[in-house]
């Protein structure tokens, strides 16, 4: 392989993977550190020169065979998405507006299960996350400032990172931020709202990366 191209790779995988984390340090670790696909860091000097040749190389055969642009056409169409349920968003004045800016964390959250759960590797995961984000950013800035909540997205990690608890409890972080700890029907809205929009993002995952 040319020296020049693999070199090129190598930093073209080390920015997927500085830019999702660096930008947001909560993406992707959504499934903890011992279930991502590509070999982890070394250090605080980045990956081993092995590892991180083995992911250039990867990502070159992904580019190759189209699988990057796949996963690049697929955080744009998670942001359409996004952008479809979302809808009008309330002013801060407005009564709902605490659970509308909740419900665009959960499927921000969702999105974000989707692909570190369903991708078939980390490179591709992250590549999509970053898209998304970019796209989101870009377009509805607005949207951007919504999902960029990090104080009620960590809550979320937390749970999925309790290997005692279970997706049902999601209902419940989403009925806590709500503020509506004890409410069982703001829970199953929750919980309902989750696996909905999870399986709708898989759908489209399935469609788009195979």
């Amino acid at each position: 392989m040319d020296g020049f191209t693999l070199a090129a790779a190598v930093g073209s995988v080390m920015l997927l993977g500085i830019g999702a984390m660096g930008r947001n340090p909560l993406l992707l670790a959504v499934t903890g550190d011992e279930d991502m696909k590509i070999a982890p860091a070394k250090g605080l000097g980045g990956p081993s020169e092995d590892a991180a040749e083995l992911a250039a190389r990867q990502y070159l055969d992904m580019k190759r065979s189209g699988s990057i642009d796949k996963a690049r056409r697929l955080g744009e169409r998670l942001m359409e998405i996004l952008v479809e349920e979302s809808g009008d968003l309330p002013g801060a004045e407005e009564e709902d507006s605490l659970i509308r800016h909740q419900r665009i964390v959960l499927f921000s959250y969702a999105i974000n299960r989707v692909l570190s759960e369903r991708s078939p590797n980390s490179i591709l995961a992250q590549t999509s996350l970053n898209v998304f984000y970019d796209a989101v950013e870009e377009r509805e800035p607005v949207l951007y400032r919504h999902i960029s909540d990090m104080a009620a997205f960590s809550l979320y990690i937390l749970c999925d990172r309790d290997r005692g608890r279970t997706d049902c409890e999601i209902g419940m972080v989403y009925a806590r931020l709500c503020g509506s700890p004890d409410d069982p029907g703001v829970i199953g809205e929750g919980n309902e709202l989750y696996h909905a929009f999870y399986e709708h993002c898989a759908r489209e995952q399935d469609s788009l990366l195979h």
